[in-house]
């Protein structure tokens, strides 16, 4: 992460909690409109969501213990 932020590429930052359903449709949608941001997604919901973006490159997803 800390390579991300010294080449001060933009991030969005997404908390959520139990809701997947919306954010599966605007994170599709989001990394086909913006192609040079990176998304920091705080999962507070335990849903999962890290397993959907094991193998995205620009999508960190911290989850909330």
């Amino acid at each position: 992460m800390l390579d991300i932020l010294s080449n001060k590429t933009f991030v969005i930052g997404i908390p959520t909690i139990n809701r997947w359903d919306i954010l599966q449709n605007t994170m599709h949608s989001y990394l086909q409109d913006f192609p040079g941001t990176y998304f920091a997604i705080v999962d507070n919901g335990h849903q999962g969501i890290k397993e959907h973006f094991d193998n995205h490159a620009r999508v960190i997803v911290y989850t909330h213990k």
